[in-house]
């Protein structure tokens, strides 16, 4: 890569010069053209004295002064848009109530000055905002251009520590990749707009960044909600330990993000992060960032209470027909399988679905057995006793595919002969069941059921009894 080296006289003429990032600093206007930026430690009648920010005091004699401005001012070239639709670069000294002052060469005292009422907007000319990415011998540069773009930029850096300024190269797109630096080193980074004469704007704002791989992501981030606790939300967020390829991470950060503010919440050297005193009705989003030993911060795991995790849940059965279904058969047994959707579309409200298969056998010669396969919808709402107790009334609505099979040649419920009898029915369940959470994960239950399969012309209903476990993913 070519580093030809910016020529120190050159550059030392253009802070001199002012062509350089605001400083809080007083500005003073010569007579012979020149411009002095610096604190002003003293003036009297005839003299002032003032420290420029690259060198030693200095007195200058009033007779020598044409303005000062006691106030930050961009010294840098503009595009000035006039409300006749045409533009000029110039550069502009001074301004009042009435008017801007302009130069077209920095370094001369010709000026001249445009009323305020013929400007429409004034932009700069020098590239802004520059951000950087670091890698372990590069540094990736990006930024946006001027109102007039330009005919290319160059990029400048520095190592800390050193005067030196050394060019990197010119690109002609927003971004540029500083390649062949030293590991682990801070260096200061700048850039300048061309024009097609070879022109250069005043630089951007340094930014300082050390060379450093960021460590990765923290891995597999995930938000849990626990139980409401007077009324407000308490969420843990837990992750895998990240990854730092030529470092160790040594903490985590968590921020809290509301469009693209972020806001520190917290941090960690351990894997998980617990807030509590949450509005739940509202949605809070969070991210972690692993952090290394130089301080370098990873690339966010975000997580969000919106976030929808799941539970599924296993039940055995005891069945017990009741009124004609009693008189046809035998108690029964069976399973359910549910899978649903924890705390959606609101907190405690669970929606799945769910299928099993309950068997009975028949009483006496008529029927022989009978098989239930329901498939269903599910919804419940699970009422908090205290942190680990919970009661939840639940109903599932769907169908069932039923088969009852009769002993051959005997007469059927409905006055007919006939082997046996199958086919689809609506089906409904509605009941309590009494949970216990473990570790806010694992979940074991009993409850009882009602339930009914609806037929033309009645009704097949039964009480269940049931127990089963659970876990949350």
């Amino acid at each position: 890569m070519a580093r030809p080296l910016l020529i120190a006289g050159a550059f030392a003429a253009l802070l001199v010069s002012g062509l350089c990032p605001r400083a809080s600093a007083e500005c003073i206007f010569l007579k012979n053209g020149g411009i002095v930026r610096g604190r002003i430690l003293g003036e009297t009648g005839t003299s002032l004295t003032v420290k420029p920010p690259d060198g030693p005091a200095r007195t200058i004699g009033r007779g020598r002064v044409l303005r000062i401005l006691y106030t930050d001012i961009y010294l840098g070239k503009v595009v000035i848009r006039l409300t006749d639709g045409s533009s000029r670069e110039a550069y502009m000294v001074d301004e009042n109530a009435d008017a801007y002052v302009f130069r077209d060469r920095l370094g001369s005292v010709e000026e001249y000055a445009v009323p305020r009422k013929k400007v429409l907007f004034i932009a700069r000319t020098n590239p802004t905002d520059l951000v950087g990415k670091t890698g372990t011998t590069s540094i990736r540069l990006s930024w946006f251009p001027p109102y007039k773009p330009p005919h290319s930029y160059r990029v400048y850096y520095r190592e800390k520590g050193t005067a030196r300024w050394e060019s990197a190269g010119t690109t002609r797109r927003l971004s540029f990749t500083v390649r062949g630096l030293k590991k682990k080193t801070r260096y200061r980074l700048m850039v300048t707009a061309l024009d097609g004469t070879g022109g250069e704007s005043i630089p951007t704002d340094e930014i300082e960044i050390m060379t450093n791989t960021p460590p990765g992501p923290p891995r597999g981030a995930r938000l849990t909600r626990l139980p409401l606790e007077r009324g407000k939300l308490t969420v843990n967020i837990a992750w895998r330990p990240a990854v730092d390829p030529d470092g160790a991470v040594v903490s985590y950060r968590v921020l809290a993000l509301s469009g693209d503010r972020t806001a520190p919440v917290g941090e960690t050297g351990g894997t998980a992060f617990a807030m509590t005193g949450l509005d739940p009705g509202v949605v809070h989003r969070f991210a972690v960032r692993a952090v290394d030993n130089d301080g370098t911060e990873s690339g966010d795991a975000t997580v969000n209470t919106r976030v929808i995790e799941f539970d599924i849940a296993v039940r055995g059965c005891f069945l017990m027909p009741v009124r004609d279904l009693g008189v046809m058969l035998h108690p029964g047994y069976g399973g359910l399988a549910i899978i649903s959707a924890a705390n959606f579309p609101a907190w405690g409200l669970n929606l799945g679905l769910g299928g099993g298969c309950f068997y009975f056998t028949g009483w006496g010669r008529s029927v022989a057995e009978s098989y239930m396969a329901p498939m269903i919808a599910a919804a419940s709402y699970r009422f908090m006793i205290t942190d680990a107790f919970s009661i939840t009334p639940e109903l599932f609505g769907g169908c069932a595919f039923i088969q009852i099979r009769y002993s051959k040649k005997n007469l059927g419920m409905h006055g007919l002969v006939y082997p046996s009898k199958k086919g689809f029915e609506p089906f409904l369940m509605a009941g309590l069941t009494l949970s216990y959470t473990v570790k806010g994960r694992y979940m074991f239950s009993m409850g009882a059921d009602y339930g009914m399969v609806i037929e033309k012309d009645g009704l097949m209903d039964f009480l269940s009894f049931n127990a089963g476990f659970g876990a949350r993913i």
